[in-house]
């Protein structure tokens, strides 16, 4: 019994760090100017992702459009994802919920603007043939505002 206990225990922990490794790729891609492929493959065929003013996108045709144009409204973007809270469901399922900062750089009349975004993400995730995948996720966003001084201008994307 105490085998299957710790076998249990070690699957669990397994797919944790998967877990955390997915949304680690995830801010990878977005902070190397959005890469749309990498990100919608890191979704399952029905996943999606919801961000109040940014919308509603289901299914990966959905999310590879809004992350293939997003860059154009957060020219630069260096997500920071803290305090995961990750809970294993079974085998196949679990839910996150990460906290975001992240400095943006944004258009505004014609010239850069920097930014501060603070958030959290509410994630379900689904194991598809032995990997991880975001079966939704959901950024509820606390702010985005303007910050009081610059470094816009020498923000590298």
């Amino acid at each position: 019994m105490a085998e299957l206990d710790l076998a249990a225990r070690i699957a669990r922990l397994e797919a944790i760090e998967a877990i955390k490794q997915l949304k680690a790729r995830y801010f990878e891609h977005c902070d190397r100017n959005y890469e749309s492929e990498a990100i919608t493959a890191l979704f399952a065929r029905d996943g999606g992702f919801e961000a109040g003013k940014f919308g509603s996108h289901q299914g990966r045709d959905q999310v590879r459009a809004f992350f293939s144009t997003i860059s154009g409204q957060l020219v630069f973007a260096a997500h920071f994802g803290m305090n995961p809270i990750i809970d294993v469901e079974d085998a196949d399922h679990a839910t996150g919920r990460w906290r975001l900062l992240e400095p943006t750089a944004t258009p505004v009349d014609g010239k850069k603007e920097a930014f501060w975004l603070v958030g959290a993400y509410d994630d379900r995730y689904i194991r598809v043939g032995g990997v991880w995948l975001f079966q939704w996720m959901k950024l509820h966003i606390n702010f985005h505002e303007p910050h009081r001084g610059s470094w816009a201008e020498t923000a590298v994307p």
